[in-house]
């Protein structure tokens, strides 16, 4: 905290301990001590902070149980497909004499189709599932706000 009159730093307590300025008051709201100069009572904005938090960790929880099941079952596909892919690498490569594709070029070919693989559909399914995060706790904000009118002039107060 900045004392408001000698503009002295990293001050604590209810007055500067360089020139003896009140720093705290008595919040008439809630009867606290708190800054002199703030804009609304720091323990109703600390109350509507608390709760909006409360509230998104229960309304996106379930967003993320949804996402967490869809990607297990991506990811189970993803697992099964270069589980299988690898043993046909394995597989090709033991009897590469009696192919046209040498030892050196499977390896290398099933190197760059894993990396397409991973580039085209596990990349995307990950940028997919944070978009779906952030939409999800916008819109628990925006009905947060909505059902809480009280706390939403709070935390707009806060934020001017």
């Amino acid at each position: 905290m900045i004392c408001p009159k000698c503009k002295s730093k990293n001050q604590f307590g209810n007055f500067c301990s360089e020139c003896g300025n009140p720093l705290k008051e008595k919040c008439p709201e809630c009867g606290k001590m708190e800054p002199i100069g703030r804009k609304i009572c720091e323990t109703k904005l600390e109350e509507a902070r608390k709760a909006q938090k409360e509230y998104l960790k229960n309304k996106v929880r379930e967003w993320r149980i949804i996402g967490g099941v869809i990607g297990g079952i991506v990811g189970g596909s993803i697992l099964g497909f270069l589980t299988v892919f690898g043993f046909w690498i394995l597989a090709n490569a033991k009897f590469a004499e009696h192919t046209l594709i040498s030892h050196h070029w499977q390896f290398w070919g099933g190197l760059i189709l894993l990396g397409m693989f991973i580039t085209l559909f596990v990349f995307p399914i990950i940028s997919l599932g944070l978009k779906k995060q952030r939409q999800a706790e916008q819109k628990a904000i925006q009905k947060f706000l909505q059902e809480h009118p009280d706390y939403a002039e709070i935390l707009r107060q806060a934020e001017e």
